[in-house]
């Protein structure tokens, strides 16, 4: 599934098998899913094509339709008047075009309830009327792409950011890669990271052109393992057109490409490369509908029963929708207190660009990374420290960071290390599954006594919602791919919050929910305080 934006229209294609497909929006409530005004119905006819017209298309297309859902076919076999009769649809023939006399146009005039398959523990109730109002709490990345998409849509943001400018925490380095961690099977991580990936390199496009630098990225096979892994992912891309998304390159060709001699193979991102990250969280910022507050902490979040109260250092706000997107200070809010986010401390090291490496014209990523030269420096990095919290800068960083890009560049890395070296340290903030946090957020308490039978039985279909926090959501654990992550994100919980079609499979959209881990406790039969 790829979701394509024009300014005000967005186009979501799907591609496989029609019911497969068509099945892949469920989420299964029925509000939800009633997502589809109109159809075209168009695959071949019955007779050649038989695979797709089958009794679940049609059953498919009745659950996703709205009251009045229209139709339109140029097909009249009986096959398919049949089925769309049963599926609730009403039939009539008009003039068909062309070489065809005639064709079928009809409307959905009984709505068909739908089937649940699987536990609904993910759904929560839908909102009445679209909201007018949303704060979002944290300015980085994550609130930036969440209060433009809601600002795009017509809704009055407000964005509070602690620090004195948009991005001043995770999202504040000098310069930051745009990457994704590709895998040829396919699995949340991997299908996320490709869908993120694509999406991330058409938001910036659209969103920040003159802060994204689409020079073009190489990930590099240093191991003979990464270089196994690479070649089944271009194999597996290779569904792609042209392979316009990645396609592997020999040492020679990733040298030319780089500008630089480069010992290894590796996946050329032609699209990718890298970006300014605070002049991107501006610019997504600079919208007629979003109203921000810099240096500006959130102190107090309570639910009045109807709307939310933000109490700040100077003043009372009141919102129907709150978005916590402050990455590890997300969980200083007791309704998100339970969240399994960690940090994971990164230095970057920034060094001055020599003869040599100035020439590097693309992103190098690897064990490590580094970026083209700009404002006279390169950056390069980063560490990784779990659970810890100090942002101080350390030179034995600025060493581990020399030593790894030793690997990549060992003539740049040696040039580099008789400078005085500059940096930046910032906490990551991630999850178990290294995927991020999008979505609503439950009552815990709720949600563990709704599902308690999950605890003898992780399959049991248990047809229950649970309650969930009214008009409060939550997005981040984006951890080091934050800028690639964040766009496809804040789509998904936007949609969320405006009860639109998603732009991910409902599988993925699952894999990323803010529940996912207390319901994997009850499945294991593991015990935790809820809030």
């Amino acid at each position: 599934m790829h979701r394509l934006q024009f300014g005000q229209v967005s186009l979501t294609l799907i591609i496989g098998e029609a019911s497969e497909a068509l099945g892949s929006l469920r989420l299964e409530q029925e509000s939800r899913d009633r997502l589809v005004d109109a159809w075209f119905l168009d695959g071949f006819a019955p007779a050649k094509n038989p695979d797709m017209w089958t009794p679940e298309l049609f059953t498919a297309m009745a659950t996703l339709s709205k009251s009045g859902a229209t139709f339109a076919t140029f097909t009249c076999a009986g096959l398919v008047k049949r089925s769309l009769r049963d599926a609730g649809f009403k039939l009539h023939k008009v003039p068909g075009f062309g070489r065809k006399r005639e064709m079928l146009c009809g409307s959905l005039e009984e709505l068909h309830p739908g089937e649940i398959t699987t536990t609904p523990w993910h759904l929560p109730t839908r909102a009445p009327q679209k909201p007018q109002t949303a704060a979002i709490i944290g300015g980085g990345i994550s609130g930036a792409t969440t209060a433009r998409a809601l600002a795009e849509r017509g809704i009055h943001v407000q964005v509070f950011e602690r620090g004195e400018s948009p991005g001043s925490g995770g999202s504040g380095n000098n310069q930051g890669i745009l990457y994704g961690k590709l895998s040829p099977k396919p699995g949340p991580n991997g299908d996320f990271n490709l869908h993120a990936l694509m999406f991330a390199q058409r938001y910036y496009r659209q969103y920040c052109p003159k802060v994204a630098h689409f020079s073009g990225l190489l990930q590099l096979a240093q191991t003979e393992k990464e270089q196994l892994l690479q070649q089944q992912i271009a194999t597996a891309l290779e569904v792609y057109p042209e392979q316009t998304l990645a396609r592997a390159v020999t040492a020679k060709e990733a040298s030319e490409l780089a500008g630089v001699s480069l010992p290894f193979t590796g996946l050329y991102f032609p699209d990718a490369g890298w970006l300014e990250p605070q002049e991107v969280c501006s610019a997504l910022l600079e919208h007629r509908n979003i109203e921000r507050h810099q240096s500006n902490n959130v102190e107090l979040l309570e639910f009045s029963g109807k709307s939310w109260l933000l109490q700040t250092e100077g003043s009372k706000i009141e919102t129907e929708i709150v978005v916590l997107c402050g990455a590890n200070d997300i969980r200083n809010f007791a309704p998100a207190a339970v969240l399994p986010l960690r940090p994971i401390r990164g230095q970057v090291t920034r060094a001055l660009a020599t003869e040599a490496s100035s020439k590097l014209k693309v992103a190098l990523c690897g064990e490590g990374y580094i970026t083209p030269a700009y404002d006279g420096r390169q950056s390069f990095g980063a560490t990784f420290k779990l659970k810890e919290t100090a942002t101080d800068l350390r030179d034995s960083e600025h060493r581990e960071n020399l030593e790894t890009l030793s690997g990549l560049l060992p003539g740049v890395a040696e040039e580099f290390s008789t400078q005085t070296l500059i940096g930046r340290a910032a906490l990551r903030a991630a999850t178990p599954d290294y995927l991020p946090l999008a979505g609503p957020l439950p009552q815990w308490n709720s949600l563990e006594n709704t599902y308690s039978d999950l605890r003898k039985n992780r399959k049991l279909l248990i047809n229950k919602q649970a309650v969930y926090q009214s008009g409060l959501y939550v997005m981040g654990g984006l951890g080091s791919r934050g800028f690639t992550y964040a766009p496809l994100t804040a789509e998904i919980l936007t949609a969320w919050i405006l009860s639109e079609p998603m732009p991910a499979s409902a599988d993925l959209v699952k894999a990323l929910h803010p529940a996912r881990f207390a319901i994997r406790d009850l499945g294991k039969n593991r015990h935790s305080s809820r809030a």
